[in-house]
């Protein structure tokens, strides 16, 4: 009598293997994961200084010259648009008097300009960037690198100059 089908052992080893397969595989996705997660936040950036540059442009309450009618401020994984008011035409990301967009950016991301960590950059009426007022702190340049926290290889870091 001839049986049909396979042994127990064949199962285990067939097992056996796909559990190396995918041992072998975490590390490739991790990388994968880290790298969906930079282009991830270089977007939400980019979105993020199109509006700002947008909503400076506008201009609804007359800032002049040099002086910054929008901001962009990074803390704790948000990412706000801020604009003076007609009653407060002062910049500031600590109190901000009008936030009309805020989103999240993952918090395992550093965005550095240079070797100092991004937190604003401010924009002026004509959309470009001020370092005036209470714009001092804020960076004077969008060469951004984006890359995961604690991640010391240049694989996953990603220069950016969002100009």
């Amino acid at each position: 009598m001839k049986q049909a089908g396979i042994t127990l052992i064949e199962m285990m080893v067939v097992l056996m293997i796909i559990g190396l397969l995918a041992i072998a595989a975490s590390p490739f996705t991790s990388a994968w994961t880290d790298s969906a997660k930079v282009s991830e936040t270089q977007s939400v950036i980019e979105q993020a200084i199109g509006r700002a540059k947008a909503s400076a442009l506008r201009n609804p309450v007359g800032i002049a010259s040099d002086e910054p009618a929008s901001a962009l401020c990074y803390a704790d994984g948000n990412l706000r648009l801020v604009n003076p008011t007609a009653t407060n035409k002062t910049i500031s990301c600590d109190a901000a008097p009008a936030v009309p967009w805020v989103t999240t950016v993952s918090r395992h991301m550093d965005i550095k300009v240079g070797e100092i960590a991004w937190s604003c950059s401010c924009f002026t009426n004509k959309g470009l960037l001020t370092k005036a007022g209470a714009c001092n702190a804020c960076s004077a340049s969008l060469a951004l690198t984006i890359s995961p926290k604690g991640s010391d290889d240049d694989e996953y870091k990603k220069p950016s100059n969002f100009l």
